[in-house]
């Protein structure tokens, strides 16, 4: 049986009903069954106290019922808050109010009794059944939200989901400031068969409610952002990327707004799920101009302005949480789509160059060493394209602008091996303005490399990334010796090198030119 309602126990406590409708928070916690209240006092002044501890032992039942351990504690719960209910109709309160607390109750226990016959006395199973229950609770609906929650939860348990939709618009009309009912919405959002129209529901409730009633307003954005989201993950489900970036990025717009207004969330919790938001946009945008440019690339534009648009979805979550992970994967996955736009195995310079620039946004707004070592690297492979091309200026600046990425990077990250190597390698390989600073970059990787595999207690893969890193330095130090003249400094190096790394073609190559050249 579906019960995405017990999701609701670790979100808000239920709150108590002060004179029907006026909402005061009760206690939290397990409740302890209280004494039976007397009649002794009278009027409707007493009348309306008992019946407030009425509601209350209600919202203790309904609260103990979502957790199946504390089952057998929402009977003695439940019986000493329809005592409560006898005494104060005897004391004076209003009739209808009683009457709609009390078959509330026993709604509950019948339920109770079939879900969990453990908790009836001698484990007797009920006589009712949950659509008889479902329908007594809706011929007294609209009185208390107590019973309003209880409906919703049966039908969708029923999987009468379009009752139980109806039963959810309803109860958000009568109590927009009741965050339980906002849960409830929340809880059962992936079987709504029609959570559009929910959604059109609250947006009619913020433009009339937004300055005047900002709670009720909060806690709808709250609820439509969340919505949005579920009709992201079923668009993208069937593969309408564009649909689906759309309604995250409404659930994104939604949530925003609400941080602003009184809610049921922190704002860790909404600056999370907008940024959760942001990065199924990135990726619902992604997924629309993939399907497009694998297609023919007729659609060039509207892909460039779909995968734009994803650029401008992940810069928000970036703005959100920059260290989320799903965040960071995200952005490299876009700066893969503008490299491999066709097909993988074709990629071209203007792909290279398109890759190239995202990088350098990206790097330049946020200041990630990765994404300026990306920003360096297809600098690096671009220039080398345009050299190819005869294009000598251009690959000259490129070759600049990858220097100048690569020492961002290691400013950034100056114990990072690999990074540092890359740096230096520039200059010896391609600039060649400063090979004092490509040997003390050599040198310093070197040394960064050794140390990390040196630590016994090191990652298996991390000591094999550093080997590789300070390898190729100390081959790129020995290259610069050659390159010098100094071929025994040139020849020590290589040579300890292929102590260490005897597999090493390149280096084998080196000692054979070394040899040659004495």
């Amino acid at each position: 049986m579906r019960s995405p309602f017990s999701l609701l126990c670790s979100l808000l406590p239920f709150l108590a009903l002060g004179a029907v409708l006026a909402l005061t928070p009760s206690t939290t916690g397990q409740a302890l069954p209280q004494e039976p209240a007397t009649a002794e006092a009278s009027g409707p002044e007493s009348g309306w106290a008992l019946v407030d501890q009425a509601l209350q032992g209600l919202d203790q039942a309904c609260l103990l019922q979502l957790d199946p351990q504390l089952w057998v504690d929402v009977r003695s719960t439940a019986l000493v808050a329809q005592e409560q209910v006898l005494a104060a109709r005897t004391a004076g309160a209003p009739a209808e109010i009683c009457l709609a607390i009390e078959r509330t109750l026993s709604a509950l226990l019948d339920r109770q009794a079939i879900l969990a016959p453990q908790a009836s006395p001698e484990g007797r199973e009920s006589t009712r059944d949950l659509p008889g229950i479902a329908n007594d609770l809706l011929l007294i609906e609209g009185r208390l939200p107590q019973t309003s929650l209880l409906l919703i939860e049966t039908l969708f348990e029923l999987e009468r989901d379009e009752e139980g939709q109806n039963a959810l618009s309803r109860s958000l009309m009568l109590w927009p400031r009741d965050a339980r009912v906002h849960d409830t919405a929340r809880a059962w959002r992936d079987v709504l068969p029609r959570p559009e129209d929910l959604i059109n529901q609250l947006n009619a409730r913020v433009l009339a409610l937004d300055s005047s009633d900002p709670q009720a307003s909060g806690l709808a954005l709250e609820t439509i952002g969340m919505l949005f989201v579920t009709m992201g993950r079923t668009a993208y489900e069937n593969r309408k990327f564009s649909v689906a970036g759309l309604c995250f990025d409404q659930a994104a717009k939604a949530l925003n707004r609400s941080a602003s207004m009184p809610r049921a969330f922190s704002d860790d919790i909404i600056a999370a799920q907008r940024a959760d938001a942001a990065v199924n946009a990135s990726m619902a945008y992604l997924g629309h101009a993939q399907e497009l440019w694998f297609a023919d690339r007729s659609d060039k534009e509207v892909a460039v302005a779909s995968l734009m648009a994803a650029e401008d979805s992940i810069v928000t979550a970036m703005q959100l949480r920059p260290d989320h992970d799903p965040t960071l994967n995200a952005v490299l996955f876009i700066g893969e789509a503008w490299k491999d736009k066709a097909d993988v195995n074709q990629v071209n310079t203007d792909d290279l160059a398109d890759a190239r620039e995202f990088f350098r946004r990206m790097a330049e707004r946020f200041d990630v060493a990765a994404w300026w070592n990306n920003y360096a690297f297809w600098s690096r492979e671009t220039a080398l394209a345009a050299a190819v091309d005869g294009k000598m200026q251009q690959a000259t600046e490129l070759f600049q602008k990858s220097y100048a990425a690569y020492e961002k990077t290691i400013e950034l990250e100056p114990d990072n091996a690999r990074y540092v190597n890359d740096a230096g390698l520039i200059q010896l390989y391609y600039l060649q303005e400063d090979l004092d600073r490509a040997e003390e970059l050599f040198y310093r990787a070197w040394k960064l490399g050794k140390e990390v595999c040196d630590n016994p207690f090191v990652d298996e893969n991390v000591a094999a990334e550093n080997l590789s890193a300070y390898g190729d330095a100390m081959l790129n130090l020995a290259e610069l010796n050659h390159q010098r003249g100094d071929l025994e400094t040139a020849q020590e190096i290589n040579d300890q090198l292929l102590a260490i790394s005897p597999e090493r073609f390149d280096a084998q190559q080196l000692r054979i030119q070394i040899e040659k050249a004495k």
